[in-house]
């Protein structure tokens, strides 16, 4: 049986133990080891408009340097949205930001 551990920051908060017996690839665990970390993160949803970016998909990991947010922000995209109009195309991203 393969045992990870995850751990982000310090890692001062542990939390509980995950017995899995289905997940026996290192990949695999590694991922659900994030999933569980992003799961007690606090985190907050935030809508942005750019220009149209084809090349996006959810789940990516963006850089956010925007003068309205402060400081250099990284989020991870859960939504996509090509709106086409007159001036020409635009990309709407739903992002939840990490506090």
């Amino acid at each position: 049986m393969i045992a990870i551990i995850a751990q982000r920051g310090n890692g001062d908060r542990p939390g509980a133990d995950i017995t899995e017996p289905l997940l026996n690839n290192l990949d695999v665990m590694r991922e659900r080891g994030r999933v569980e970390l992003d799961r007690y993160e606090p985190q907050s949803p935030v809508t942005l408009l750019t220009t149209y970016q084809p090349n996006i998909m959810n789940g990516d990991i963006i850089k956010i340097v925007d003068a309205g947010y402060g400081p250099v922000w990284y989020g991870k995209i859960t939504s996509i949205e090509h709106v086409m109009l007159p001036g020409g195309a635009v990309t709407s991203l739903n992002v939840l930001r990490r506090l």
